[in-house]
């Protein structure tokens, strides 16, 4: 099958349990198919969109990535995903971010500085510790990215215990050879 025809197959869109939208057509983008598409057909530029939202080019390398990170599907490959015109239109270009900042941990949910916005990383330190959703780009106020930077900081800098010594010092009182000093 070549390229083209994988890009007017019918499939099932992959986005439709991530978001709270809907599947469906949209009106705005009169060149896209009006069906549902393998995720490696989406190619749009997102450079204008990435320009306007200051989001690092560094963490998006293709409408694809940004449809995928916007959606929390940070693991996922693209060669298993499809997406209906309708969420590939409100997690890319057509996406907005509220005025107000996304995080309200140190704040009352204030007006944002929109050049202080969620990273790639950010969004996923968020997803994985705090189970929340914050799509990249998403403005936050300087109160709120400050105490984010910091738990973020908090996390890496936190040592693990040594999973090896637990399984050793557990071994060694199950057979009884554990001896108090």
């Amino acid at each position: 099958m070549t390229e083209n025809n994988a890009c007017e197959s019918q499939f099932v869109c992959s986005f439709v349990n991530s978001t709270v939208q809907q599947c469906g057509l949209i009106e705005y983008k009169k060149t896209w198919p009006s069906r549902i598409l393998p995720l490696t057909c989406c190619k749009d530029s997102v450079d204008s969109h990435l320009y306007k939202y200051s989001i690092s080019r560094r963490s998006i390398d293709s409408e694809s990535s940004l449809l995928k990170i916007r959606a929390g599907l940070f693991e996922e490959d693209d060669d298993t995903l499809t997406i209906c015109p309708k969420h590939r239109f409100a997690l890319g270009v057509g996406w907005r971010p509220s005025t107000l900042c996304s995080i309200g941990w140190k704040c009352t949910n204030s007006k944002s500085n929109l050049k202080g916005t969620i990273t790639k990383e950010q969004s996923i330190f968020l997803k994985k510790y705090h189970h929340v959703l914050l799509g990249i780009g998403s403005g936050v106020c300087s109160r709120c990215r400050k105490e984010l930077v910091q738990r973020m900081a908090d996390k890496e800098n936190r040592v693990e215990p040594n999973m090896g010594y637990l399984l050793n010092l557990k071994q060694i009182t199950e057979f009884g050879i554990y001896c108090r000093s």
